[in-house]
């Protein structure tokens, strides 16, 4: 069995293998506007439209600082928008506009041809047990108080 730290070094590896490949699909168009990140946040606004900047963090496991950020380019690039509470005006949604929708389905599918071959030579049960593990070990980092603390530098 491969050591704990050799399996660190691998998976870090292929975080960014797999960031770099996505981050190529996505801008092969000559954009270079969307990153891993934001595209995270586009996934986390598409499936749960209108939660606060506090619960987006939790969603995308980005720093406060970092996500606020990228919301505000993101906001002045159309993508998504911001309004307040009429109950509590200290509270804010984030939602994804029209635009902001449709650009994260166009994103999706980029990303799902880029990380397509990614499974190949591997049955589908073998599959299912490394997605099953994957998201236990997300769930555990999750959960962790170091996962809550990342610098706004780590997702850059």
């Amino acid at each position: 069995m491969t050591g704990k730290v050799e399996l660190s070094a691998m998976l870090s590896g292929i975080h960014f293998m797999i960031g770099r490949t996505i981050n190529k699909v996505f801008n092969e168009d000559g954009d270079n506007s969307l990153s891993v990140s934001r595209y995270r946040i586009m996934l986390a606004l598409l499936e749960d439209e209108g939660i606060t900047a506090q619960k987006l963090c939790e969603k995308t496991a980005l720093a406060k600082s970092t996500l606020s950020i990228m919301t505000s380019y993101m906001e002045s690039d159309g993508i998504i928008s911001r309004e307040t509470s009429e109950k509590d005006r200290r509270e804010v949604s984030l939602k994804l506009t029209d635009k902001g929708k449709e650009l994260c389905k166009e994103y999706l599918e980029r990303a799902e041809k880029a990380i397509s071959g990614i499974y190949d030579g591997i049955n589908s049960e073998n599959i299912q047990i490394f997605e099953d593990t994957v998201m236990s070990v997300y769930k555990n980092l999750m959960e962790s108080t170091d996962s809550k603390r990342l610098s706004a530098s780590t997702y850059r």
